[in-house]
């Protein structure tokens, strides 16, 4: 299965699906769509309101990839439950904290 993250010039790139209103914060692993497409799917305790379930996904990635949260943000899909998170930092580094998370 192709991961749903890819280097980008300053690094990572990930396709996620978020699922707000959960029990618990939480990085559930790679999934596939119904259309083929790889994403990492992560659930959020927030709301989809005013941003909060965005920053809760960014600061889930952010930590998980060891990178401040300031260093990561919505690139598109804002509104959208699918969405691009851009993780800037050293790439390799982001890459293999990717590969460690849950297969799902």
């Amino acid at each position: 299965m192709t991961p749903p993250w890819r280097e980008t010039g300053d690094g990572v790139s990930v396709t996620v699906r978020v699922t707000p209103r959960a029990h618990q914060d939480k990085i559930e692993g790679v999934r596939r769509l119904s259309n083929g497409q790889a994403i990492l799917a992560v659930r959020v305790r927030a709301l989809p309101q005013d941003g909060a379930a965005n920053d809760a996904v960014v600061r889930i990635l952010a930590k998980a990839c060891g990178i401040p949260a300031s260093a990561a943000w919505v690139e598109a899909g804002a509104g959208a439950r699918v969405k691009t998170i851009l993780l800037r930092g050293d790439s390799v580094s982001l890459l293999a904290a990717m590969a460690a998370l849950p297969e799902g």
